[in-house]
């Protein structure tokens, strides 16, 4: 008989949310124009066992939306799962004025890491 045992694990390794937020920030100094964190990690309803991290990132891109995580593959690696969602600057300022549902939610939780290439972190 073989018995199964998942253990659980912390989202962010260990890290407080103040932790990662400084060494995302690190990661993407002078490499985006914007970071922004938003869903449950950006206020109380964030689980680290159950939770995963949403990001958004705005950067200078030739290549189609579903590779541009390919030049930020290193940063996966900061959380157990990361929700990657990559813009281009006037893809960003069309999705801002967005106001349906789920840009609504992005909208009203996010929060800055790094703003017009200024890093913004406790």
């Amino acid at each position: 008989m073989s018995v199964l045992v998942y253990l659980k694990q912390h989202v962010l390794f260990k890290l407080t949310k103040e932790e990662f937020m400084e060494k995302l920030k690190t990661e993407l100094e002078n490499r985006v124009e914007e970071a922004w964190l938003f869903g449950s990690i950006t206020g109380t309803k964030f689980d680290p066992y159950k939770s995963d991290v949403d990001l958004i990132l705005v950067t200078k891109t030739n290549r189609p939306f579903v590779e541009r995580w390919k030049d930020f593959s290193d940063i996966l690696n900061l959380a157990r799962k990361i929700d990657l969602l990559i813009y281009t600057p006037s893809e960003w300022e069309n999705l801002k004025k967005e106001t349906n549902g789920f840009w609504k939610d992005v909208h009203k939780t996010r929060i800055p890491i790094i703003q017009n290439g200024n890093s913004n972190t406790p």
